[in-house]
């Protein structure tokens, strides 16, 4: 049942990705890749735990946290930058396609621009270490 509900999960975030790919054709293809590769990171280490697409609206800050800060190799300010830019448009872009409550988009939006600089923090002190 486990392999099921990941092949679902699956399915169901191509297509979410697909979306955001049509959403983000007017960006360079440098940052349309570094958009994408982020994402891909980030909905790969949540499906594992069992969550798709729509769950990271509560799920993005612990990820932060507990995995990009802490399994990217070496991560640099703007590799947080970039990943909180990527997730948040991702999520607006499923808010305005009513795939993902408005409201918990906003919230998200909300969490991102509070942890930022806390999580800039971290990285800076990981290099004066």
């Amino acid at each position: 049942m486990e392999e099921q509900r990941k092949a679902m999960i699956r399915a169901r975030n191509a297509r979410d990705i697909a979306l955001y790919e049509q959403d983000i054709k007017d960006l360079t293809s440098r940052t349309q890749e570094r958009h994408l590769a982020n994402l891909t990171f980030f909905l790969e280490e949540i499906m594992e735990r069992g969550y798709g697409a729509a769950d990271g609206v509560r799920l993005f800050p612990r990820f932060m946290q507990d995995v990009f800060l802490t399994k990217t190799p070496l991560p640099k300010e703007q590799d947080v930058r970039d990943m909180c830019t990527c997730v948040r448009r991702f999520y607006a872009m499923l808010a305005r396609r009513r795939r993902v409550d408005g409201q918990d988009a906003r919230i998200l939006q909300e969490t991102i621009r509070e942890k930022l600089p806390v999580w800039i923090a971290c990285v800076q002190e990981e290099k004066t270490e």
